[in-house]
């Protein structure tokens, strides 16, 4: 008989569970793995199958024999563990999401007794309301709030204008003829640019274009840092596994410190230029005050990580597919740069962080589309093209 035994929480999303099986289950198990081996071993003047244990025995490797004699049996006996487990975690409304084996331990593995012992190591969604977070509104922006530098509508028209008069002014110049002062007279001369330019009225009208879709793309960017604000100040805290976090704030740290010594500036000067941000202003003047600002940070991408899985398994509808996941983490191990990923990190890490992204993606969708469904006036204008209106203005 097979049972679940020493269940333990780590925290909000980590649980383990070890699995022992009994004497006489892992002895017939394993004796049946044993014979196994022994009729694939060929010894001269004995028919398959027909050589006797003791000559078979002094050929098998004994170390191959015990590993393979543990993998099999945890594969056996996996699925009937995940089943206890899964029963288990419901009985505290925990939602598992991946289960992995281990045998991790000294305390794992074959026992005194005969038994065997494996442990089920499993991350479950903390349990998080979602009823605040589906019952938030689209956030709304306006131009002063985009964080980057931009020229006014006029001057970006006026400066790109000019740019493309010159440029006609320079064709016109191979071809010796004078230059012009407007694009119009220049189009007359240029027969061939017309094509392109058309007039110095479709001109403006494109520029006028481009600045409006560069717009409503940036204002996009600080609604969405909004509401990621909001379902983060709209989630309760949840215990979470400290090793990732910990990991991770050495990291950012370690490369913060090496670029202050590198370029001769200060820490906070630093974390400023990599785009940290500090929510919680922490005055950043030495080491420790350092990795506080940056714990703080970790945490809160962990938080929301974990937030918008549950959004993702427990929300979401459309999931993303094998096919999808691994054309993404094709792209990164071949394009790490573009991604901002060192090169070389192994094909199942590149495989976890795509999932992440498209996971992520497809969670903030779906609550995007609650966000903006409570924001929709009786009339069905959506946020989105209220905004148009505004900018248009």
């Amino acid at each position: 008989m097979a049972t679940l035994i020493n269940t333990k929480y780590i925290n909000d999303v980590q649980f383990t569970g070890d699995y022992s099986i009994s004497k006489e289950e892992f002895t017939a198990y394993s004796e049946r793995i044993k014979s196994q081996f022994i009729k694939s071993i060929k010894v001269d003047g004995f028919r398959p199958g027909k050589v006797p244990i003791e000559k078979a025995m002094a050929q098998i490797d004994p170390v191959k024999l015990s590993q393979t004699t543990i993998t099999e049996t945890i594969q056996k006996f996996l699925p009937s563990g995940v089943e206890a487990i899964k029963q288990e975690l419901e009985k505290n409304n925990k939602t598992p999401i991946e289960f992995e084996a281990s045998l991790g331990s000294s305390d794992l593995g074959m026992q005194d007794d005969g038994t065997f012992i494996f442990r089920i190591n499993v991350k479950t969604l903390p349990n998080i309301d979602l009823n605040k977070i589906k019952n938030l509104k689209f956030p709304t922006a306006d131009i002063s709030e985009i964080l980057i530098e931009r020229k006014s509508k006029a001057d970006f028209v006026a400066l790109e204008t000019a740019k493309i008069l010159e440029n006609l002014n320079g064709e016109l110049k191979n071809k010796e003829l004078e230059p012009c002062k407007d694009i119009d007279s220049a189009l007359a001369l240029l027969p061939d640019a017309i094509g392109v330019f058309q007039s110095a009225e479709k001109v403006n009208e494109s520029l006028n274009g481009v600045w409006d879709y560069e717009t409503e793309y940036l204002l996009k960017e600080v609604k969405q840092r909004k509401l990621v604000k909001e379902v983060l100040e709209n989630t309760a805290d949840f215990d979470l596994n400290s090793d990732p976090i910990t990991a991770e704030t050495d990291r950012i740290a370690k490369n913060i410190i090496e670029d202050s010594e590198k370029e001769k500036k200060t820490l906070a000067e630093i974390f400023e230029a990599a785009g940290l941000p500090n929510n919680k202003k922490i005055k950043i003047t030495d080491q420790d005050s350092l990795k506080k600002a940056i714990t703080y940070y970790v945490q809160s991408e962990y938080k929301l990580m974990w937030t918008l899985r549950t959004v993702y398994e427990l929300e979401t509808t459309e999931k993303v597919t094998e096919e999808k996941i691994n054309q993404i983490a094709r792209d990164m191990e071949q394009n790490p740069q573009s991604y901002r990923l060192p090169p070389e990190l192994g094909q199942e890490m590149y495989t976890n962080l795509a999932f992440d992204r498209l996971m992520r993606n497809s969670a903030f969708e779906t609550i995007s589309a609650w966000a903006i469904g409570n924001s929709t006036s009786q009339s069905k204008t959506t946020v989105i093209e209220s905004e148009k209106k505004e900018i248009e203005k």
